[in-house]
């Protein structure tokens, strides 16, 4: 648990999250709600969740998320863009 959350900071860290960027998380597992969480506490206007799974969405919303992109509404690449966009 704490190499994943280590892993995740250091990433927000390396990507220089500033206030009001969108961030998009691909994956809402472990990894992906840390994300979600230390985006939204870093106040990014947008966090959006991507993933199949409709329980990790509610937790990616719960734990921070703005926005969630159900794969399997959007099931291609291209579609997913398009709705970030």
């Amino acid at each position: 648990m704490n190499c994943a959350l280590c892993q995740v900071l250091h990433g927000i860290e390396y990507a220089d999250l500033k206030f009001g960027d969108t961030v998009v998380i691909r994956g809402a597992g472990g990894l992906g709600i840390y994300a979600a969480a230390i985006a939204a506490e870093k106040d990014a206007s947008k966090v959006i969740a991507i993933d199949k799974q409709p329980l990790r969405l509610d937790m990616a919303r719960k734990c921070g998320a703005t926005d969630v992109i159900d794969m399997n509404e959007l099931p291609t690449p291209e579609a997913r863009v398009q709705r970030v966009d």
